[in-house]
């Protein structure tokens, strides 16, 4: 039942503030992609199971994922959450 209101009450401030929203996303999927990467990598480092070359290789590129965006941050918000930028499909230049 918290959780629902939860969800709600950020549902309305991502509708009433989509900016701030869209922002918010994509710093939390920054720290997403470097704490998912840098798990991955150490885990696959220090245990050594099969196929741990797989995940070695998605944490390095998570981490890869991650500072590209922080660095094109707050532009990145745009590509990183998959929406037309500023040379989008929309843009005058595309016409």
């Amino acid at each position: 039942m918290i959780l629902g209101i939860l969800s709600l009450v950020v549902g309305v401030l991502l509708f009433i503030h989509p900016g701030t929203g869209l922002v918010s996303l994509t710093l939390l999927l920054i720290g997403y992609f470097w704490f998912a990467g840098l798990f991955r990598t150490v885990t696959s480092l220090f245990e050594r199971y099969e196929g741990w070359g797989f995940d070695f290789a998605y944490g390095l590129c998570a981490i890869a994922v991650g500072a590209i965006a922080a660095r094109a941050w707050p532009i990145s918000s745009f590509w990183l959450l998959g929406l037309p930028g500023q040379r989008g499909a929309h843009s005058s230049a595309a016409r």
